[in-house]
């Protein structure tokens, strides 16, 4: 409130504006101001859940060579609710530099993922679920943030996926952080 709120005068609480992808409620919205101030009044934000991954996926990183450079990509088909196929693979370019085209990834599907779980939190959607491979199966979580698809945990180029539980949402956040940080991510392919 702009001004005080009288002693034994009614109050009213509501969101005048709804925050750009956010979704706000309050809490103990109204009553009558007592001889304290009001304490009990909570306004609490959710992020609007972002769709499940599909398309075609760019990475934003690129390796590049003397003479080439490559790209990785996702294209990602949904065949159910919660299963999506994956083919994954990357386009390689010689005698040009990282420009981000276009080009669609061609290949038999590599993975099949089926997700389990979702929960979303400020501007970041997690996707949990098993990723399964012609190698065997292992838990991954897929976030989207933003323009961001980041798969964790994040592989390192030419290693082993690296196994790691991510139980709460705050703590795939942060690693989805350090990866667009770190330029790990992958970003929708404009149709």
């Amino acid at each position: 409130f702009n001004t005080a709120v009288a002693s034994g005068a009614t109050y009213a609480v509501q969101v005048q504006t709804q925050p750009a992808g956010q979704t706000c409620s309050v809490a103990n919205a109204s009553g009558t101001v007592g001889s304290s101030d009001v304490r009990s009044v909570q306004v609490t934000c959710t992020g609007l859940p972002q769709a499940a991954p599909e398309g075609a996926w760019a990475a934003e990183s690129c390796f590049q060579g003397f003479d080439l450079t490559t790209r990785e990509y996702l294209n990602i088909v949904r065949e159910g609710e919660l299963r999506f196929i994956v083919t994954q693979g990357s386009v390689t370019r010689y005698f040009s530099f990282c420009n981000s085209g276009g080009e669609a990834l061609a290949g038999q599907p590599a993975e099949s993922l089926v997700f389990d779980r979702q929960e979303t939190s400020g501007s970041l959607t997690a996707f949990w679920g098993t990723q399964t491979n012609s190698t065997g199966s292992r838990r991954v979580v897929w976030a989207r943030k933003g323009p961001y698809l980041c798969q964790l945990p994040r592989k390192p180029f030419n290693q082993p996926a690296p196994v790691k539980d991510y139980p709460t949402i705050a703590s795939v956040e942060q690693d989805t952080d350090e990866a667009i940080k770190a330029v790990g991510c992958f970003k929708k392919v404009p149709n």
